[in-house]
């Protein structure tokens, strides 16, 4: 998976918060009036990579502000109690989650794409 290795240097924000925060930015932002786990938001598009004549390959993004990645705290709190797993693993699942979407992957485009995307996280969360 060269997307995640081929990073040197590189810079994200992370915020971490509650239902009802990742929920305001969710309907801001997405348009859906809902709490969710995380949420990710690319600094640049694919189509503003390529204006700026940055060479983009899916799952390679250029050596600078990747983007944001929302958790839920409240939401990873519920999971880890419903699958008897720790919060510490389940917030790192959910981070990684996010770090693949400002990759350029979506698991939302189609079941092929989905699959590539949970089979880069697996890659990510063994290391």
């Amino acid at each position: 998976m060269p997307g995640a290795t081929a990073l040197k240097k590189a810079e994200l924000s992370l915020v971490l918060t509650d239902d009802k925060g990742i929920e305001e930015v969710n309907r801001l932002w997405r348009k859906k009036n809902r709490s969710t786990d995380v949420l990710s938001f690319p600094q640049y598009t694919v189509e503003e990579l390529k204006e700026m004549g940055v060479q983009y390959k899916q799952g390679i993004r250029p050596e600078w502000m990747l983007g944001d990645i929302i958790i839920s705290m409240e939401t990873a709190k519920r999971r880890v109690e419903e699958l008897g797993a720790d919060l510490n693993t389940e917030v790192i699942r959910l981070f990684i989650h996010g770090l693949v979407h400002l990759f350029g992957y979506d698991h939302e485009i189609n079941e092929k794409e989905a699959r590539r995307m949970r089979r880069v996280e697996r890659i990510l969360l063994t290391r």
